[in-house]
């Protein structure tokens, strides 16, 4: 009985080695965070693209509190330029970029929450080489926490989803940069939007964070910037922010919402499976660090599994969730973000390695992290 201890007792500590060993392998997927400077104060979101052609993924960042969006043109390396920085409107807080104008340049969409003041939404049209015209502003909302850009109508101009914190709202562009109000969208206090063709019919739908009513609905479009509402699931804390992928392989659009805190506790990730009509299973919750502000989704470890990345800006880390393949995730691996409160975070191939970099924001060090990939 005693050899028999004996084995058990080894075999516990073999198994705990190896666990240890694959979580500091997991753990060195990405390299010491290199921060740059963006030029202003308070960079609340990021968004990545090429914007002066030359192939290489350059960085945009909203400074909230200095009125401007920065751009920190790419090298290819996984180096960035100085920033550059353009006037953005009051309080730019989010930022997404896509081509309003059809001229084979990426604009600026910003979401501006003055808080004193007139929430609006301002556009930045891009001159291909790095540079943007004066912002153009459009609406008054009860606030904008989030943008997602879509093609909701039969007619091939990209519009707008307005996460307002009232009940969403639509700006329909014109294709020549310019917008016009569309409406109500119709959910209970939206942070966060997202943009897929859920149930394969070619039209753009929406899932949108509920965080008043703590739920994910899900809003197949009408071709024509209406929606019709398909589904709806629950989440333990207020959802704040969504990625989407096919976590399982199966054909169908998944969902994972990064979810707040209530009272600092209780920090998760939920994930939903698709069945490909418009319509989710039940939440998977995985714990990540606290206050999870952003979500990206990518294949970190090269494995061909879509996993996941947290920003967590009460604790300054990255929760790291690797993929099943199955549509679960592995308990979350924490590395530090390179700031000391992340409010958002994209994944990009920023050195031209094939392999995909993290790239956050830091709004209380003014600037904006890189994280390249170690390939492991």
């Amino acid at each position: 009985m005693s050899s028999c201890k004996r084995v058990l007792r080894k075999l516990g500590l073999y198994f705990l080695f190896a666990s240890c060993l694959v979580t500091a392998l997991q753990a060195q997927l990405f390299n010491d965070p290199v921060n740059y400077e963006t030029g202003g104060y308070g960079p609340s979101a990021v968004a990545l693209g090429d914007l002066n052609g030359d192939h290489q993924l350059d960085v945009v960042v909203a400074n909230q509190a200095t009125n401007s969006i920065a751009v920190l043109l790419g090298n290819g390396d996984g180096t960035l330029r100085a920033a550059t920085t353009f006037p953005a409107g009051t309080s730019p807080f989010f930022v997404v970029l896509a081509d309003f104008n059809r001229d084979g340049k990426l604009d600026v969409a910003v979401a501006n929450r003055d808080v004193f003041g007139i929430k609006q939404v301002s556009i930045l049209l891009g001159d291909g080489t790095g540079g943007f015209q004066s912002p153009v502003s459009y609406g008054s909302y009860r606030d904008v926490f989030s943008l997602a850009v879509g093609r909701f109508r039969n007619n091939g101009k990209i519009d707008i989803a307005i996460a307002d914190t009232a009940s969403g709202s639509l700006l329909l562009g014109n294709g020549d940069g310019t917008f016009r109000d569309g409406g109500s969208i119709g959910v209970e206090v939206p942070l966060a939007f997202a943009v897929k063709d859920l149930n394969h019919d070619r039209l753009k739908d929406l899932l949108g964070a509920s965080n008043g009513a703590r739920t994910i609905i899900s809003l197949l479009g009408n071709g024509n910037g209406t929606f019709t509402q398909a589904w709806t699931g629950a989440v333990s804390t207020p959802p704040i922010a969504l990625a989407l992928g096919d976590f399982n392989r199966d054909g169908f659009v998944d969902v994972a919402s990064a979810d707040e805190a209530v009272n600092n506790l209780g920090s998760n990730v939920a994930v939903f499976a698709g069945r490909g009509d418009g319509t989710f299973g039940n939440a998977m919750e995985y714990a990540v660090g606290t206050e999870p502000r952003s979500i990206a989704a990518g294949r970190l470890n090269r494995d061909g599994k879509l996993d996941l990345v947290t920003a967590n800006s009460f604790v300054g880390t990255l929760s790291i969730l690797l993929g099943n393949g199955d549509g679960s995730f592995k308990p979350a691996i924490d590395i530090p973000s390179g700031g000391s409160g992340p409010s958002g975070v994209v994944i990009g191939d920023l050195n031209n390695d094939g392999r995909p970099d993290l790239v956050v924001a830091q709004p209380g060090e003014a600037v904006v992290s890189i994280l390249l990939s170690t390939g492991k």
